[in-house]
């Protein structure tokens, strides 16, 4: 892995990104790096290209120009599928469980060996497996939901189960789309402590505009603002800078 100027592994490295739409120029230039085990807050004004950098890291939208490494490993020219099996899991912000499906039935389905609705279902899965599935409720606060459809879970509860049938996967770097939106303080307060834990074990990049949520749970920050990172660094350091406080977050955003 490339180490950055810290002396520290970096898991992913983007190296001057560009993005072009036709004329508008959705990242410019983007120097963008994660640790090993850190937790990062991606914010910035609407149409500032936090989504982009997103897509471009799954692979969803390509590059105009830049390289790309991700664990030392040159993945510019790599499919949505490859990138997965290289350790990188996306959770939306609307929830795409199964509502007719229990939680545990979630689980089993986004099961790594698991093929398919009908084959999840009839597949026996080894106590250790179990063991496995019941760790990562425990970690999302839905243990005792395990039993309940999907359906019935309130809307922060999906998205916890949304983010435990990415952990089912071992990603090494865990996306997040705007995690807090429409959820209860109580909700939010726990979303920020599961991120926090699975931080721990795994990389996770968070696109947020709740900034008391950023403020409450971040670690460092990078600010986007028409396609270009401006400023980096702790929660306190970026709200103070000049250039942030004009463009993004003295608009009362």
């Amino acid at each position: 892995m490339r180490e950055n100027r810290s002396g520290v592994k970096d898991l992913i490295y983007l190296e001057n990104i560009s993005v072009l739409f036709g004329d508008f120029k959705a990242l410019d230039r983007v120097i963008f790096f994660m640790s090993v085990g850190e937790l990062r807050f991606l914010i910035g004004p609407n149409g500032a290209g936090k989504t982009t950098l997103l897509d471009v890291i799954c692979r969803k939208v390509k590059e105009s120009s830049g390289r790309i490494f991700f664990e030392e490993e040159d993945f510019l020219h790599s499919s949505i599928h490859r990138v997965a099996r290289m350790g990188i899991s996306r959770k939306f912000q609307s929830p795409s469980v199964f509502p007719g499906l229990t939680v545990m039935e979630n689980m089993e389905l986004a099961y790594p060996r698991a093929r398919g609705l009908f084959s999840a279902l009839r597949c026996r899965f080894s106590s250790a497996e179990l063991d496995e599935i019941g760790e990562i409720l425990k970690r999302v606060n839905l243990a005792e939901r395990r039993n309940s459809p999907a359906a019935e879970l309130s809307h922060g509860q999906k998205q916890w189960l949304e983010i435990a049938l990415s952990l089912i996967q071992k990603p090494k770097l865990l996306l997040v789309d705007e995690p807090a939106a429409g959820m209860t303080r109580e909700e939010r307060n726990r979303t920020g402590e599961i991120l926090r834990d699975i931080a721990a074990h795994t990389s996770v990049l968070v696109v947020e505009h709740d900034m008391k949520f950023v403020e409450a749970f971040s670690r460092k920050v990078s600010v986007l603002h028409e396609g270009r990172i401006i400023c980096e660094g702790s929660f306190a350091e970026v709200s103070r800078n000049s250039r942030v406080l004009s463009v993004y977050l003295g608009r009362g955003e």
